[in-house]
């Protein structure tokens, strides 16, 4: 943050105040405040009233014919008695302040602002169709709330300064604060400094949320470093091709992307968390990684890495994390899309060059070849987003064919194939470490023996040493321990093959060794101990509940010797590090080939393929996870009862599985086995009016939890509708479900099954000719299938009779919703069935402002093919060529330039402020402006933004423009203002090349080089002073102040040095008569005033015109040296006078 000391002027004041006005107003606007927090709403509008009060009892509101600039002096010392909040505004220290607090609450208000509204009134008008990502969209929503709840604090902390920097005068006319009150002023940038970093914590946690959801964190990396044995891993630093990976040639353009790839269980991850860890320390640009881990949530789509090193670069990088801001807030989904998400990763890594990512275990994804979901698919979407970038791209896989084909296809790969000789140093350490601690009863020779023995089998597999280890036991002779190493098998699935023979040999823990791995291997997410220790009751044959087997407290020996012990190297326990209770503890296996390895045994156990004949293994899992899951949920409600007192408490007999089933179960139903008629009958029975689960449901909530509830309160039907559940909603419905249900909100079955893309022409023929029903804000089923985008579902309603016009509550059209969504097949079958194309919603927007505010191009084009009104204004005077231009959007400006859209003069201005050079360059194409007059307010906008290329663009296009007069010397000086205020003194420096300057001798006012020195820039005041005419150095602003006065407030000595240099008058009077010296004194500025004194006549005897000296000014800063160094200057001057 500026120094506080950097005024505005009162004017400057009431322009920002004015500012901050429409933004608390229009953030009331915005927010909508649900029942639950009608407090924060009632708290918020009595703070904006306060603020509001504020403004007309300071006198700010008023305050629009003051001069531009703050006098040099403190208008008192201490506190006056004659003293109005006008006269504390003039204090330039105070100005500087207010200017900090009134640009803070705009800052914050507008972090939670949504830019791309009334569309998001569509979202909120539709009930949430909870989809694969529930987890993820309570996550957003939650984190929204939380958002707004702590901007509205800080907005009221906020209000709450500006009272204690200008109170309303008081009946003694008194002030409470002194305008010589350092402390406070510290405080307050301290509080503002505070709250940036609290708004900027909460922006990336936000931003987080929307990139990769708020499901379970992938500490794989963490945990992968924990498992590194010290000194390991170190080979690769020494090898060449990393060398040259790693080395940042400034010759080379474009990426330089490296695969490193080796067979299972050679300790690829472990070698990349520590290549992780070397380059996060090692390198001054941003590092990013993803660990890819089969069965852990997200990890099935390989675009999460991606999300991933978005968030990671966001974190630690502000202009990335505002780049992002401003692309989520554009976005109405709770989750940013594919193609959103590739399109932020190619903007940050061209932002800032030279990022390191690194994905390991890309091999693990479900689906490694095919469609762009699939690994290869992502390999090559990346590939071209970096491109043209300096990113230094990293893989570490298995050296699967899919993967090679997609690298291989893109830029030049750098390949380095493990071997056992590189990691033969490691397994040597690991195999070492192993026996000492495995043997630690055995002597230094018996040790160093059965180590050297096992690394020269293991043949570089890390994995394959700690099997065996494993097996070796303290009581073993030395003869029985080489005869165990002599007979162990070579490879990792003839050791998985011993193992598991000698699990199905114990009868007695046999079925739960199965539970606790099937759990561990299928499960969506990490189980806690306490999850699986209720997990693993539930008989998977018969669904009966082994109630009187779970193990009550969970201990650390009941983890060691009933999970750990049962299961052997095949899972591993994560957490007891930081986590003191072990029933918070998460099991994983130990490595993915285990998952492959259990994928057939399971599946073959107890003859599951022979009693289904076909199918997926894994879908074979999934239905058995499905079967318990719902056997879980129903075993509670059977053991209780709505009118038993026991019913609402949460010590149910799977309290923990319980929760994370009735979440779970759907998922694993859809990606099971299709045809297990067992598990659609299960799904059945739970679906049922008669399940208690339902009697639960329909009663009035009775906590805030129950509330939030994503399927709290919907009938059975619905929720089936919601989960997708499409072949038990068929059964339900032949079943004779009840369709005439609704919800509060009159959200019916037939708006859940257009919404959820499941609505079948049998449903629909139940409503017979009442297809059009209105829930409370208006919303048809056509709407809800036109928002989400379903054009199967748009064509049986239109064919069905449903009417296209009929709006919301917000005057959105089932038209505007999908021009808005983007969804170019249902705008095509809404268009033929003879929709209104420009529609109205009650903000003025039209569907072709919606899609050119979301960039939907194509849908423009078929908006256009229609003949929308391209020119349209909405009540915000926004435009389809308006929204393009400012998003920087090419495409769509594009596509409306070609078809004759009109180019106002705030287009120009609007796509220089985007950034994109090619929009401002497609509009001056275009015949952006016809003389230099229009040419003016664009200059202007490119000089603030301090992009030159913008204004070199402006200017060449401008030269050719005939019978057209020069810009004026107002003109130039205003465009070179904004060049300073800019920082960028390229751009004034090219300015000055190009012919502009400041010409007038007569310079009353604010001058370019009051904004430079202002600004501090040293650099840009030479410049300054060397390409302008002489007088400038002389100028003062309206109240006296000379750029010398500045440099001496701001104590900014190199400055003060320098306009002396340049033979500034250092004795040139202020307003109220004061010197430069006199400023520097007052401000204590010691250096500064070292610079001056030698300079000035004046000496430490003269009075200000309040009667105070100057060194009684030099006394009040508790300044000694100071004091000393007028004391010697008047010793001096009485010499120069004799």
């Amino acid at each position: 943050m500026e120094a506080a000391g950097l005024a505005i002027g009162i004017v400057g004041l009431a322009g920002l105040f004015t500012t901050c006005q429409s933004i608390v107003d229009k953030f009331s606007s915005y927010q909508n405040f649900d029942s639950e927090s009608r407090a924060l709403e009632v708290e918020f509008n009595a703070y904006k009233a306060k603020f509001e009060r504020w403004g007309q009892t300071s006198g700010i509101s008023n305050a629009a014919g003051s001069d531009d600039e703050s006098s040099t002096e403190l208008p008192g010392h201490g506190r006056r008695r004659d003293h109005d909040p006008r006269s504390t505004l003039e204090n330039p220290q105070t100005q500087g302040a207010l200017t900090d607090v009134l640009q803070a609450i705009i800052d914050e208000l507008n972090s939670l602002m949504p830019k791309a509204t009334p569309a998001h009134a569509m979202a909120n008008q539709m009930r949430n169709k909870v989809s694969d990502s529930k987890r993820s969209r309570l996550g957003w929503a939650v984190s929204r709330k939380k958002a707004r709840t702590e901007n509205i604090a800080r907005f009221q902390r906020l209000v709450d300064a500006l009272y204690s920097l200008v109170p309303p005068a008081g009946p003694s006319g008194y002030t409470s604060f002194a305008e010589d009150d350092t402390d406070f002023v510290q405080n307050l940038r301290s509080l503002l400094q505070d709250m940036r970093k609290e708004r900027q914590v909460m922006m990336a946690r936000d931003v987080h949320t929307w990139l990769v959801g708020s499901g379970f964190p992938n500490e794989r990396y963490q945990e992968s470093t924990r498992k590194r044995l010290e000194g390991t891993c170190s080979w690769i630093f020494e090898d060449d091709t990393f060398q040259d990976w790693r080395s940042s040639d400034t010759t080379a353009t474009g990426p330089k992307i490296m695969w490193i790839h080796g067979p299972a269980g050679f300790g690829k991850t472990i070698l990349s968390a520590r290549i992780v860890e070397e380059l996060s320390r090692s390198s001054d640009k941003p590092v990013a990684h993803f660990f890819y881990s089969s069965g852990l949530e997200g990890c099935d789509d390989p675009f999460v890495a991606a999300r991933s090193w978005i968030s990671q670069i966001a974190a630690r990088n502000e202009s990335a994390l505002n780049l992002i801001r401003q692309r989520q807030l554009l976005d109405v989904n709770p989750t940013a899309g594919q193609t959103t998400t590739m399109e932020i990763l190619s903007q940050i890594v061209k932002l800032i060059p030279g990022c390191t990512l690194i994905a390991d275990g890309l091999d693990e994804c479900a689906q490694l070849s095919g469609d762009g979901a699939s690994a290869s698919g992502f390999l090559r979407r990346l590939l071209e987003s970096v491109i043209d970038t300096e990113i230094h791209l990293l893989v570490v896989s298995r050296d699967e064919l899919a993967i090679r084909l997609a690298l291989e296809d893109g830029p030049v790969l750098q390949e380095l194939r493990i071997s056992p000789n590189h990691v033969r140093t490691d397994t040597v350490a690991l195999s070492r470490d192993l026996i000492d601690q495995k043997l630690s009863n055995k002597n230094e020779a018996v040790r160093s023996e059965v180590s050297t023995m096992l690394s020269d089998q293991c043949k570089g597999q890390f994995l394959w040493l700690k099997l065996q280890a494993d097996r070796l036991r303290r009581g073993m002779t030395e003869k029985q321990l080489q005869k165990t190493i002599e007979t162990t098998p070579s490879g990792l699935d003839q050791t998985y093959d011993k193992i598991w023979q000698r699990m199905e040999g114990d009868e007695d823990d046999r079925d739960r060794i199965f539970r606790i791995l099937r759990w561990t291997a299928f499960s969506r997410h990490p189980l806690t101990i306490a999850e699986l220790a209720e997990a693993t009751l539930i008989d998977e044959e018969t669904g009966v509940i082994l109630a009187d087997d779970h193990p009550g407290d969970i201990t650390e020996d009941f983890v060691d010797t009933e999970i750990i012990g049962l299961c052997g190297i095949f899972i591993e326990v994560t957490g007891r590090a930081t986590e003191p209770r072990p029933a918070k503890w998460t099991v994983q296996l130990s490595h993915f080939t285990v998952r492959h390895f259990l994928l057939r045994k399971l599946t073959a156990h107890r003859h599951l393929m022979s009693t289904t004949g076909f199918g997926d293994l894994e879908a074979i899992q999934h239905a058995q996870l499905a079967k318990s899951c719902l056997h879980a949920v129903m075993t509670f409600h059977k053991t209780t009862h709505p009118d038993n007192a026991e019913f609402d408490r949460l010590d149910w007999v799977l309290p923990q599985l319980a929760k994370f089933a009735i979440q779970a179960w759907p998922e694993y139903y859809k990606s099971g086995l299709k045809k297990d008629e067992s598990l659609a009958g299960l799904a059945s029975t739970f679906f049922s009016t008669e399940c208690l689960y339902w009697q639960r449901q329909s009663r009035q909530p009775s906590s805030k939890k129950e509330l939030e509830s994503v399927v709290f309160g919907l009938p059975p039907l619905d929720l089936a509708y919601r989960q997708g559940l499409e072949a038990v909603v068929n059964t339900l419905v032949q079943l004779g479900a009840d369709l005439s249900t609704s919800n509060a909100e009159g959200w019916t079955p037939l708006h859940e099954a257009a919404a959820s893309g499941a609505l079948t022409p049998s449903l629909l023929a139940y409503y017979g000719q009442n297809i059009d029903l209105q829930n409370q804000h208006g919303a048809t089923p056509l709407h809800a299938a036109s928002y989400y985008g379903h054009s199967h579902v748009v064509r049986l309603l239109l064919e069905n009779g449903a009417k296209v016009d009929i709006p919301v509550s917000n005057g959105m059209t089932s038209l505007s919703s999908a021009s808005y969504k983007g969804h170019h097949e249902v705008v095509r079958q809404l268009l033929d069935a003879n929709a209104n194309v420009d529609h109205e919603s009650l903000t003025g927007e039209t569907p072709l402002i919606l899609a050119s505010k979301q960039g939907h191009h194509v849908v423009v084009q078929q908006l256009l093919d229609a003949n929308a009104n391209m020119d349209h204004e909405s009540s915000d005077r926004d435009t389809a060529l308006g929204n393009a231009c400012l998003s920087g959007d090419i495409e769509t400006a594009r596509v409306l330039l070609h078809r004759g859209a009109q180019v106002r003069d705030l287009n120009l201005g609007q796509a220089i402020h985007s950034g994109v050079t090619e929009v401002f360059e497609l509009l001056l194409d275009t015949g952006g402006f016809s003389n230099k007059d229009d040419a003016f307010m664009p200059l202007i906008s490119a000089c603030m933004l301090g992009s030159v290329d913008a204004t070199a663009l402006l200017l060449s296009r401008s030269e050719g423009v005939s019978q057209s007069p020069s810009f004026s010397d107002m003109d130039m000086e205003a465009a070179l203002e904004e060049a300073v205020k800019s920082g960028n003194i390229e751009l004034v420096r090219f300015l000055f090349e190009n012919g502009f300057s400041v010409r007038r001798s007569n310079y009353p006012g604010w001058t370019l080089l009051h904004e430079a020195v202002r600004r501090g820039n040293l650099d840009m005041v030479e410049l300054v002073l060397q390409k302008s005419f002489k007088g400038i150095r002389k100028a003062k602003t309206f109240r006296g102040s000379t750029s010398l006065h500045l440099a001496a407030r701001g104590g900014k000595y190199h400055i003060a040095k320098l306009l002396i240099d340049y033979e500034v008058d250092v004795d040139a009077a202020g307003r109220y008569g004061s010197s430069a010296v006199w400023v520097a004194v007052k401000n204590g500025h010691l250096d500064v005033a070292k610079v001056i004194l030698p300079l000035s006549k004046v000496s430490s005897n003269c009075q200000d015109y309040r009667g105070h000296t100057l060194l009684w000014w030099a006394q009040q800063t508790g300044n000694t040296e100071l004091v000393q160094l007028l004391s010697q200057h008047d010793s001096t001057l009485d010499i120069l006078q004799k």
